[in-house]
């Protein structure tokens, strides 16, 4: 993935990255089954979207983190007034 296709991603929310993944899959399921049929040669295609599907969900956990750190936060302020 590009370091700009990487930016991207990183703008959106946790909704649109699952929809994303959620495509990324589907294209590597075609892949793998059309290396099978031999209608596709090139191997390091099905790498790439791993690769690519690896760094979303790395997003993704980033920001469900970022998200439970805030509402711990948050918590915290609540309780101390």
């Amino acid at each position: 993935m590009k370091n700009k296709q990487l930016t991207d991603l990183r703008k959106k929310d946790i909704i649109e990255l699952r929809k994303t993944l959620q495509h990324k899959r589907d294209d590597l399921d075609k892949i793998k089954l059309d290396l099978a049929l031999g209608q596709e040669n090139d191997f390091k295609k099905a790498n790439r979207f791993k690769k690519d599907i690896a760094q979303i969900m790395t997003l993704i956990k980033e920001k469900e983190m970022v998200e439970l750190e805030l509402n711990k936060s948050k918590t915290k302020k609540g309780d101390d007034e």
